[in-house]
């Protein structure tokens, strides 16, 4: 598994207006291959990070086009451009992998 993680600068008061555009794009994420899930988490009012889950590396390469159109939506929030990193997953935890 892959992560695309992708830091968001916001403008104050505008993170409702996000969630908003991505709720009437959101049947377009159906577009994206091998994603598997994504997230968003709002640690401040004016920053947000994005963690979206790949099947592949180069599923989540491969993507970046139409992220970048879908992103492109919702530019007039941003504070800044948004910072992009992607990795693979080396460790993780569910209450599903525990044996009972």
């Amino acid at each position: 598994m892959f992560y695309r993680v992708t830091k968001l600068s916001v403008k104050p008061g505008t993170m409702n207006n996000i969630v908003d555009y991505l709720d009437t794009v959101e049947d377009r994420f159906t577009e994206f291959k091998g994603m598997v899930n994504v997230n968003c988490i709002q640690v401040s009012d004016t920053e947000a990070f994005a963690f979206s889950c790949w099947n592949t590396m180069e599923e989540a390469e491969n993507a970046a086009e139409l992220q970048s159109e879908l992103m492109g939506g919702m530019k007039e929030w941003f504070a800044g451009p948004p910072e992009r990193m992607v990795g693979e997953l080396v460790w993780s935890w569910s209450p599903e992998k525990v044996a009972v």
